[in-house]
């Protein structure tokens, strides 16, 4: 049986979400957990500052100009935090440096610092959970799972099924750690190192970046060397790629989805197959509603026919009606 599942009194979670989203901390500083806030704060805010000093604040220019429309950046990794994001387009606009008369050359410690300023984003994301998981606690064992499964989400983005293993279901993690690095070994293969470099797959190298780790220890060790001769199978290495990022951002979300149940004060098995049942229930119910609506028109073809056929069966017995009442009169005649 399904426990009871009800919100504490307290600021909404939706309000400490956004707070979280637009200055990392305000929506833990509204929750009371002043303390938590003030080392968010610090981390997110100080990766992302890191970041901008070390790039000169050149780390969107990577972008091609023709791509560089008004919601040019919500594919961002930096885009989870949104106030840094904004700050740093009022300091350093998007094509301001390149469409001066003399655009800056970019540092050469410009890669770190987009690694840096990505891992900020990602990070917010996690801590925006974070956020949402304790406006919903209502005590302090709630309270304690939705640290961990915010340590969890930080964790799995850094190593994917790192956040798996901190859950105890370390068999799934290690599929999962399996998985993304197959896809992602073979995708960088295929593009030749390429995928490795915001510089020249601006948009691809956001989306791989969520498998972390892996994707970090390899653009550092091969370095960014000029873009010559584009390699025969780019596209499909940079889908292979991002489908590992990709993926291990959906298993995160599975990881979220655990930790909440638990917080609540739910068994997470029990509630997917509360889930997996009601998807079935609902199956058989359509599969009903369609096997009575063929039934109902196969019920109906039969009688339209006969109404069709009735007709001329009447008008074929009224001809041989009016033949035999001829056939008397010209009997009476003779």
């Amino acid at each position: 049986m399904e426990r009871a599942r009800s919100t504490p009194p307290g600021p909404p979670s939706w309000a400490a979400t956004l707070l979280t989203w637009v200055v990392p901390g305000a929506g833990h500083v509204l929750l009371g957990a002043t303390r938590t806030a003030a080392l968010a704060f610090l981390v997110v805010e100080g990766l992302y500052l890191l970041g901008f000093l070390l790039s000169s604040g050149l780390v969107y220019e990577f972008l091609d100009p023709e791509l560089r429309g008004r919601f040019a950046l919500v594919l961002t990794p930096e885009f989870g935090n949104l106030g840094a994001l904004l700050a740093h387009q009022m300091i350093e606009p998007l094509g301001a440096a390149s469409a001066s008369i003399a655009p800056p050359r970019p540092p050469s410690t410009v890669h770190l610092g987009a690694a840096l300023t990505a891992a900020s984003g990602v990070l917010n994301l996690a801590l925006m959970a974070h956020a949402h998981l304790l406006a919903r606690s209502s005590d302090e064992a709630s309270r304690g799972i939705a640290d961990r499964t915010g340590l969890a989400l930080a964790a799995g983005w850094a190593l994917p099924g790192a956040g798996h293993w901190l859950q105890g279901r370390a068999r799934r993690g290690v599929v999962v750690l399996g998985v993304a690095l197959v896809l992602f070994v073979i995708g960088s293969v295929l593009a030749e190192g390429t995928n490795l470099s915001r510089e020249h797959h601006f948009y691809y190298w956001s989306g791989q970046f969520l498998v972390g780790a892996p994707a970090f220890v390899a653009e550092t060790l091969r370095g960014h060397p000029p873009l010559g001769e584009v390699p025969g199978q780019l596209d499909v290495g940079l889908f292979y790629v991002c489908l590992a990022g990709l993926l291990n951002g959906l298993v995160l979300i599975d990881v979220f989805a655990w930790g909440e149940s638990r917080a609540l004060g739910a068994d997470p098995v029990e509630d997917r197959r509360a889930m997996a049942a009601h998807r079935r229930d609902a199956k058989k119910r359509g599969r009903s509603s369609e096997d009575g609506a063929r039934g109902a028109k196969a019920g109906a073809s039969p009688a339209s026919k006969h109404l069709v056929t009735a007709a001329p069966v009447a008008a074929d017995d009224a001809d041989a009606g009016d033949g035999t009442g001829d056939a008397e009169a010209d009997e009476e005649q003779r």
